[in-house]
């Protein structure tokens, strides 16, 4: 069973959280929201049981073993060093572009995102930064799409392995109204600037569906994401690395659902969704390999009104980011920690 931490700032009146990312101790970076600011970013410190709050305006949104983080201000992308940087680096978008915004970096500084010409992320393209040392992120370069695609995103990204290679997983899409999982591998140079190795190579869907995503990728280049049918009903899959697209198992009732992270020991969490007294519901699940699936409510003690709806990261040491309702806590769905 699981120990559970709502992940809610004291001191603040939060009206929501989310989790979005933690390293191997534990340690997790995400945003809440109060009733005044759109978003405030935070870091919280497994070992102190304490909070850090960046100002307002700040999502953050990747963590690395490290303690280097990213996320993005007013449509701009962000690099921190450390939690005590008072500096962060802006991540720049492409020449002729106005927005950026970084998703995750691995322990190699390796970081995904998009950049986009409008203010709203119209047709945004994926992109990948690096790190060269302290303070000092170049311009980044942009990983292509499939043929015909206008835009995609960049989300997941591996830690390097034995080859130096990043791989990079998300999606490629725009011709129609649906898009495609796709991966791309990055290395970098003697002069530490990042350059695509190959890619983007097209991940396909399940027998049938009409399109999918890439959401999660490990050292290991095992890959997890959804693929949907024609009524945009996604159902969660795994691709071990040289292998085809397949569906993980589902809960009883499951009808939908995601995966959305997966650990180097190929442990895989997400959430599915049933239908419960003609109400959709869902739940958070853990895949403990491809062919078995555990309801992570059911590893927690949960207070009256409590209750846990989905995951969406594991570490390598089994700690898990999930989020649900705790009426204590905020006023609307929270992310917390299972450890």
């Amino acid at each position: 069973d699981y120990n559970l931490v709502v992940l809610a700032p004291s001191g603040v009146q939060a009206t929501s959280s989310y989790a979005s990312d933690l390293d191997d101790l534990g340690n997790v970076v995400g945003t809440y929201s109060d009733s005044v600011n759109d978003r405030i970013g935070f870091y919280y410190d497994l070992a102190t049981d304490s909070y850090t709050l960046f100002q307002p305006g700040v999502g953050v949104f990747g963590l690395n073993n490290w303690g280097k983080m990213v996320g993005a201000y007013n449509n701009t992308g962000l690099y921190w060093d450390s939690l005590d940087d008072p500096n962060p680096v802006t991540l720049s978008p492409l020449a002729d572009h106005l927005t950026s915004e970084a998703r995750r970096i691995n322990d190699a500084g390796i970081i995904t995102g998009i950049s986009a010409s409008t203010e709203v992320h119209l047709r945004p393209v994926p992109v990948v930064w690096k790190v060269i040392e302290q303070g000092v992120v170049p311009d980044p370069i942009e990983l292509p799409l499939l043929q015909g695609d206008i835009e995609g995103s960049a989300i997941g990204v591996s830690e390097q392995n034995d080859e130096g290679i990043s791989r990079i997983v998300g999606y490629s899409g725009g011709r129609s109204d649906y898009h495609w999982a796709v991966m791309w591998e990055v290395k970098v140079d003697e002069n530490g600037v990042p350059f695509l190795h190959s890619g983007p190579t097209e991940l396909g869907s399940l027998d049938g569906d009409v399109s999918s995503d890439g959401l999660g990728v490990n050292f290991r280049g095992d890959i997890v994401g959804h693929s949907n049918n024609s009524v945009s009903s996604p159902w969660p899959i795994s691709k071990p690395d040289g292998q085809p697209m397949q569906p993980l198992p589902g809960i009883p009732k499951a009808i939908h659902g995601v995966a959305v992270g997966i650990n180097d020991l190929g442990q895989m969490v997400g959430r599915q969704g049933y239908w419960k007294q003609h109400y959709p519901a869902f739940k958070p699940v853990l895949w403990p390999d491809a062919g078995s699936v555990i309801d992570l409510s059911k590893m927690v003690a949960l207070g009256r009104d409590e209750e846990l709806e989905g995951a969406y990261a594991i570490n390598n040491a089994g700690h898990i980011l999930a989020y649900g309702y705790f009426p204590d806590k905020a006023h609307h769905a929270s992310g917390c920690l299972l450890i």
